[in-house]
């Protein structure tokens, strides 16, 4: 449901959100929902009860799937359905040597990470990202902040939330380009699926599994159901967890060459990379 040019376009209020049914959310819907708020650095992370994180879930639900070309919606669904695969994650990457690295530095796929991307050999991860994200307009610092998880909720090893949901986000164009899947819808939905198994997100289950059936015509629905999603479930469980990789070292590495180390497969060319491909992806 989600697509990459949604990821990028700027956050919006959630006040002007619209449901399934078109009407406006109002004001005085979210009121109670920003009452209180917890701070760390420069971000502001709304403190919610359960009950207004679950009325939350259901309004961004609601309105993702009527439109989803709202990033906030996207975005605000994921944070606040996802607390249980955030800490499942986290605990996975606590449990290796170099996942507990990761929790600690953080890394992030900024400017630099970027720039070497640039100037990695031909053929290589990095040039190969780069090319991905330079033709359709991307940069990797575009992904919006994490607002509905907080720092606060991390207990012993479960580590840093709030950085393994920008991390999951940050991924997701590189997993673009190491699946080989285009950014239409249909391929946008086909890497959620792969995404269900790798992160156990609701909101990619929801991408994968509901949205298909709202937002595809029948015969790419049906073709999608009876061939792409079981490919994507095997694909999502036979390749390495993507959250623990490094993928600073694997730059200039050739783009087959990683693949095989990570036990990726590439997807069926109605959904592959091509130059053409519309930017209208998760």
């Amino acid at each position: 449901m989600a697509t990459s040019l949604v990821w990028r376009q700027p956050a919006q209020a959630l006040l002007r959100a619209r449901t399934s049914h078109g009407c406006v959310l109002s004001a005085q819907c979210f009121a109670s929902t920003y009452t209180t708020s917890t701070t760390s650095g420069d971000d502001t992370t709304p403190a919610l009860t359960p009950l207004q994180r679950a009325r939350l879930s259901l309004q961004a639900a609601a309105g993702a799937l009527a439109d989803p070309s709202r990033a906030d919606l996207v975005a605000a669904l994921g944070e606040t359905t996802g607390d249980f695969a955030l800490r499942a994650m986290a605990r996975r990457l606590n449990n290796t040597p170099h996942g507990r690295g990761i929790l600690e530095t953080q890394p992030l796929f900024d400017d630099a990470f970027y720039d070497a991307c640039a100037r990695a050999p031909p053929s290589t991860l990095g040039a190969a990202y780069h090319t991905f994200m330079t033709k359709r307009g991307f940069h990797p610092s575009e992904r919006p902040a994490v607002r509905y998880v907080s720092n606060d909720d991390a207990r012993g090893a479960a580590g840093d939330l709030k950085y393994v949901m920008l991390r999951y986000r940050q991924v997701h164009d590189i997993w673009h380009v190491l699946f080989g899947l285009n950014t239409t819808v249909f391929g946008e939905l086909v890497l959620k699926a792969i995404e269900a198994r790798q992160t156990g997100l609701p909101m990619c289950y929801m991408s994968a599994f509901v949205a298909p059936a709202a937002r595809l015509p029948r015969a790419q629905r049906e073709r999608f159901y009876a061939v792409y999603l079981p490919w994507a479930w095997r694909a999502g469980n036979t390749c390495v967890d993507l959250m623990a990789v490094d993928y600073n070292e694997a730059v200039e590495k050739p783009l087959e060459d990683v693949r095989r180390e990570w036990r990726i497969s590439v997807a069926p060319a109605q959904v592959a990379i091509t130059p053409s491909s519309p930017s209208s992806g998760s």
